[in-house]
């Protein structure tokens, strides 16, 4: 068999009732010599595992163990006494390749998707409770490791220690978290840092090479607590900020590999204000043939829902912008119903001043925010249809086709007064809280002049 000089002793461990005695390696090769003989019986496997003690000094080196030829194995029939050889005998594999290692290693790596890291922006309500914000995925390599600290990063815009509470670490199914914090360390308000520790392991059992996921969950402050606006996404911003140590050895030299990172933004808003597609919903025209469609034609509809308490109104001062992927050159104006709650037939009042061109596949209302605040206030509980129309002839052949391409692109404001509490925590309840993110990014299909 072949051997390596990077293990300080080898000994093959046979069957019960025979052992096994080990000549000198010599060339690379180690024989062993079996008393009383290993009996194989017929039609059933006999395994046997070969074993070592490694050097101490053997890091970075390499070794593959396998029989090379049938010529280095010596058997006879238990009954006849006849050598067994030829076509009688044979031996496969040449053994892999294995490197040995100085300490044991941790990759880490992100787990998106349903309960894990959210993959797509997204928003929450003030007072959510028991939200999963960021997972991410631990293996080791080599050697079992434990983790004796774990720091987490959470960046955002402007990020109050107040807005994420009771932080709490969760291991795979576990319905009890194995760590905690009230709230950050440590904030900025561009990052906030929170840092685990244990003298031995934050964990119950070292980390196995088949990996483990660990799941983050948090909540969100109450109205009054939280500031609204505030967004976040959380990561490891560094293999530093992971600290471990072997399970067998006890070395703190593992080597931890990735920094996970949440991609999707989260966003904190007082209540959900939800956009959703309307009609056309599927291919359709308008105009008469070849006429194209005149101006003033229903090109799209959507309706917005106030699924809160509190009174919002309708667009900011900056952005309040559909998507455009039709090929038309019309501009558009948009419109809604003179009161809440009405059909979009009624939809007759113009929100803007200035009709408004596609430009970089975006139709952009920026002085919505100036419109009547009667016109664009929606009550708890209640909805209004925002509606687009086209200002100018669209020739036959033209198309257009609206959506809400990210959140963001749609915002509402909100005053405090309506809230009952600070939502900015400025120390005054007098304020307007502006660019909330309106939820959803619904499409709606293309509409074609005839």
């Amino acid at each position: 068999m072949y051997s390596n000089s990077s293990l300080t002793s080898q000994y093959l461990i046979p069957v019960t009732g025979s052992t096994a005695s080990m000549s000198a390696a010599s060339n690379g090769t180690v024989t062993f010599n079996f008393n009383p003989a290993i009996v194989v019986a017929q039609a059933t496997p006999t395994t046997l595992y070969f074993a070592g003690n490694i050097s101490t000094s053997a890091a970075n080196a390499t070794h593959r163990f396998y029989v090379a030829s049938t010529s280095n194995v010596s058997a006879t029939g238990k009954n006849t006494g006849n050598s067994v050889s030829g076509s009688n005998l044979s031996v496969a594999g040449n053994g892999s390749t294995m490197t040995l290692v100085s300490s044991g290693n941790l990759v880490l790596s992100n787990v998106s998707g349903s309960g894990a890291s959210p993959s797509v922006n997204q928003v929450v309500n003030v007072g959510t409770n028991d939200g999963v914000y960021f997972a991410f995925s631990m293996r080791s390599q080599y050697e079992t490791q434990k983790i004796t600290s774990l720091k987490l990063t959470a960046t955002g815009t402007a990020l109050a220690t107040t807005t994420l509470t009771n932080i709490r670490l969760y291991q795979d199914s576990a319905t009890t978290a194995f760590a905690s914090a009230p709230q950050f360390d440590l904030s900025n308000g561009a990052s906030s840092t929170v840092t685990f520790t244990a003298s031995d392991n934050l964990l119950s059992a070292p980390i196995p090479t088949t990996g483990t996921t660990i799941y983050v969950k948090a909540d969100i402050g109450a109205g009054g607590a939280a500031v609204l606006g505030n967004d976040f996404v959380f990561k490891i911003a560094a293999t530093g900020d992971v600290a471990v140590k072997g399970s067998v050895t006890g070395l703190t030299t593992g080597t931890v590999t990735g920094t996970p990172t949440v991609t999707g933004i989260t966003y904190v808003i007082p209540q959900n204000v939800a956009i959703e597609a309307v009609t056309p919903t599927t291919a359709t025209t308008c105009g008469s043939t070849n006429n194209g469609c005149g101006a003033s034609t229903q090109l799209a509809v959507f309706k917005i829902t106030n699924n809160g308490s509190a009174s919002i109104r309708l667009g900011t001062s900056t952005t309040f912008r559909f998507a455009q992927s039709g090929n038309t050159t019309s501009t558009f104006d948009v419109y809604t119903t003179s009161a809440q709650n009405q059909s979009y037939t009624a939809a007759n009042t113009k929100l803007n001043t200035a009709a408004t061109s596609t430009v970089s596949n975006y139709v952009n209302f920026t002085d919505i925010g100036d419109a009547s605040a009667a016109n664009r206030t929606i009550d708890g509980g209640s909805y209004r249809y925002i509606v687009i129309k086209n200002t100018q002839l669209m020739a036959s052949g033209d198309t257009a086709a609206f959506g809400v391409a990210a959140l963001g692109d749609l915002t509402f404001q909100v005053d405090e007064t309506s809230l009952g509490y600070d939502g900015d925590l400025s120390g005054s309840t007098s304020d307007t809280i502006q660019n909330l993110d309106i939820n959803g990014t619904p499409s709606l299909s293309t509409l074609t002049a005839l």
